[in-house]
């Protein structure tokens, strides 16, 4: 199990982003907790869960980024940053 730490620039409002994809049956989303699990696919690799946790605030966004297998982990940093729009500070 891998678990990494990301700041994004601010401000974020992750908790708005998790209102927004609570609306949707389908994402598992707990907005008390702050996470969101995101499946992610390739073409070419298995099909993996990321959970994505926000611990920080809309001016200080952090979010701590979870998965099982280690060779997973560039891959979804790299996908989670494109759908959720964040810009390293």
């Amino acid at each position: 199990m891998w678990n990494v730490t990301i700041k994004a620039a601010p401000p974020y409002d992750f908790d708005r982003v998790l209102e927004r994809l609570s609306l949707d049956p389908l994402n598992k989303v707990d907005v008390h907790k702050r996470t969101v699990l995101v499946p992610l696919y390739s073409e070419k690799e298995e099909p993996f869960v990321a959970v994505v946790k926000a611990i920080g605030s809309k001016e200080n966004p952090i979010f701590e980024i979870s998965g099982e297998q280690d060779e997973q982990k560039e891959r979804a940093i790299h996908e989670l940053t494109r759908i959720f729009q964040w810009k390293n500070s």
